[in-house]
């Protein structure tokens, strides 16, 4: 296929058209000797989210209030996009965003007294908090700026967490949610990290972040948000 016009929005609803035609496929896949688990289509869904969330969001959404043109800025490719997305994706909550899908994110910020790493696994602290109501209530009410600055930095950093059906790290059992890991800092007088002081999550199922990722490119493209 040639090269696209607008990567921003080609890229996604190239990957989007990828993940709907090779899911059955993906679906007869599975890890070795491990087919208790389930097929990889958590592995797959994560590998085909990260440019559909990503691209957008740095070729348009992150060149917004740059001193400067970018060298990867789509904004005047379709100012009409640029400028939903600089609403959606600034400080209304992004609930008021058509791709936002009520009920599915939840989202909890911890405080760290001392840092954690999640290749030891997710923390059962963290993982309770994001199970609570309130959390959904939380995640609803994010600046749009602020739940897409966790997206964007836990797909681009690798911070991606499985849990599985009881909301815990899924070592050893199917994967059913997905949780986004994103560090806060404090900085020294240069700006540069110097000790990870919390984290923000944000939890959602592995079918919902499926249909997130269909009503986004819909939005994408200029288009109601699909069934």
């Amino acid at each position: 296929m040639g090269s696209p016009d607008h990567y921003g929005v080609e890229l996604p609803s190239r990957c989007l058209k990828l993940l709907d035609a090779i899911w059955a496929n993906a679906e007869q896949v599975f890890p070795d000797h491990e087919e208790e688990l389930g097929p990889l289509t958590a592995t797959f869904l994560l590998s085909m989210a990260i440019p559909i969330v990503n691209l957008p969001i740095e070729r348009i959404e992150r060149r917004n209030g740059a001193r400067f043109d970018g060298y990867i800025d789509d904004r005047n490719l379709d100012p009409k996009l640029s400028e939903r997305m600089h609403v959606c994706l600034g400080n209304q909550k992004i609930q008021n965003a058509p791709f936002f899908l009520a009920g599915a994110w939840s989202y909890f910020r911890a405080q760290l007294a001392e840092p954690i790493n999640i290749s030891d696994g997710f923390p059962d602290e963290i993982a309770i908090e994001l199970a609570r109501p309130d959390a959904v209530v939380a995640a609803s009410t994010l600046p749009g700026s602020q739940w897409s600055s966790i997206l964007r930095n836990s797909m681009a950093h690798g911070g991606v967490v499985y849990l599985d059906a009881d909301g815990r790290t899924a070592r050893h059992r199917p994967a059913k949610f997905f949780v986004f890991v994103s560090g806060r800092f404090d900085r020294d007088d240069c700006g540069r990290p110097i000790k990870l002081n919390s984290v923000e999550t944000l939890r959602v199922s592995i079918p919902q972040f499926r249909e997130f990722l269909r009503a986004w490119v819909s939005w994408l493209n200029g288009k109601p948000a699909v069934d």
